[in-house]
């Protein structure tokens, strides 16, 4: 028996072990076993092999990390991020700052704030406008009642804004300009106008809600001045009353109504028991309709009066 091992280099390594006997003496063709062992787990140390397991893992690794700005802002903000905050303040300013946030002013200080930073005279616009009289007396006493609420607010908005400016006014007379301090001033201003600008929409949009759905159209697109709809109100009302009375000319005429015809159903007979008809004898003892009195005979009111004279003599002579 003679025993062979062969040796392969191929990228996963094989493993062949081969038995060949032979038989002397024998006319037969050679007899040959041969069996081959295979080893499949064989590690492969080939160049573009690691490349690929190098590859797979760095995937492997980086699959949850996106790096694409335009992917990031196809998914937006990411909703767990903390707010974010500007530098801090001055320990002091904060702790007051936030006492008035939470608890508000009193009402002297209030009051006496206000009275302080009155509305220049060159920008008597920053006021809160006043409601249209019209308009006033239209609308019900709690939608008054509380426009009168926004527009106290709106109040304080606008002796903020006095303050302000009087804060820019001082700054720009001075000597000594610093850009990043107007440009804090100016943004803080803006917000300011804004937010008095968007308590007056609001305003109208309530008092809309109560008004009659034609006029609705031509007083939303009033100007905001120092009425609240407007110092033309009377003519933008004369005007929507007149296309309204266009609109209704204009309308072809509706078609009659069709008559609704009532339809009396017959009342069904009554299965009630509480009734019961009169005796057989008494019904054969009443006489007929045709027999009885016709309706223009006299009434016992109408009849003369029967003497009972006769009768008494008839009583006498039979208890003789």
């Amino acid at each position: 028996m003679e025993l062979l091992e062969a040796d392969c280099d191929a990228p996963e390594s094989h493993t062949a072990s081969i038995d060949v006997e032979k038989e002397a003496g024998c006319d037969a063709p050679q007899t040959s076993q041969v069996t081959i062992d295979v080893d499949k787990e064989a590690e492969c140390d080939a160049p573009q092999c690691q490349q690929t397991n190098i590859d797979m893992d760095n995937a492997a690794t980086n699959i949850d990390v996106i790096t694409d700005s335009e992917i990031l802002e196809i998914f937006g903000e990411d909703p767990t991020v903390a707010k974010t905050y500007a530098k801090d303040i001055q320990v002091d300013l904060a702790l007051r700052l936030k006492h008035y946030a939470t608890e508000g002013l009193s009402k002297e200080m209030r009051k006496e704030l206000t009275a302080k930073y009155l509305t220049p005279s060159n920008c008597a616009l920053i006021d809160p406008p006043a409601l249209n009289a019209e308009i006033k007396a239209a609308v019900t006493d709690n939608i008054v009642k509380r426009d009168k609420g926004i527009e106290a607010k709106q109040k304080q908005l606008a002796s903020a804004i006095s303050a302000l400016s009087q804060a820019i006014t001082v700054y720009i007379a001075s000597k000594t300009k610093d850009p990043t301090m107007l440009k804090l001033l100016m943004d803080t201003i803006r917000i300011l106008c804004d937010c008095q600008h968007s308590d007056s929409i609001t305003r109208k949009n309530f008092i809309l809600f109560a008004l009659r759905k034609e006029l609705k159209s031509q007083l939303q697109t009033t100007k905001i001045d120092k009425y609240l709809f407007s110092e033309d109100l009377p003519e933008i009302l004369k005007s929507a009353k007149a296309i309204n009375r266009s609109v209704t000319d204009l309308k072809p005429a509706a078609p009659p109504a069709p008559k609704l015809q009532v339809q009396y159903k017959k009342p069904a007979p009554s299965t009630s028991k509480n009734w019961k008809a009169p005796p057989q004898t008494r019904r054969q003892q009443e006489a007929p309709r045709t027999q009885r009195e016709p309706a223009n005979a006299p009434t016992m009111r109408n009849r003369p009066p029967v003497s009972t004279k006769p009768l008494l003599q008839r009583v006498n002579h039979n208890r003789r």
